[in-house]
């Protein structure tokens, strides 16, 4: 099930964790590879995003919790004043956070969140 894949000992739980400890090692400052935002930075912020924010059924939205480096990106990503300014862009031109994709709901929130 998706619940024991994200649970200690499943694979999901391991896959973030070697991201996580990836990330330790080569991120620096909330970023995932560097200092500064990458590709990497901002897919860590959308897949895991959309993965822990409900939009697969039967993955809880602590998913991500026991991983501060990987939680640090995400913070970071979300809190970045052109991604903010985008997911606002987004719901401005849809009239409403609901008219989005649901993917695309969850990131919005996550940036207004951090």
């Amino acid at each position: 099930s998706r619940l024991a894949a994200v649970a200690e000992g499943g694979a999901v739980y391991a896959l973030l964790a070697k991201m996580d400890a990836f990330i330790e090692a080569h991120g620096v400052g909330g970023h995932a590879v560097g200092a500064e935002m990458t590709i990497a930075s901002i897919l860590t912020f959308t897949t895991l995003g959309r993965a822990s924010g409900g939009v697969f059924y039967g993955v809880p939205p602590t998913m991500c919790s026991p991983f501060p480096h990987i939680q640090a990106v995400r913070k970071t990503v979300g809190a970045n004043p052109a991604v903010v300014a985008w997911y606002n862009s987004r719901i401005e031109q849809q009239k409403s956070l609901e008219a989005l994709s649901p993917a695309e709901q969850v990131l919005a929130a996550g940036c207004q969140d951090t």
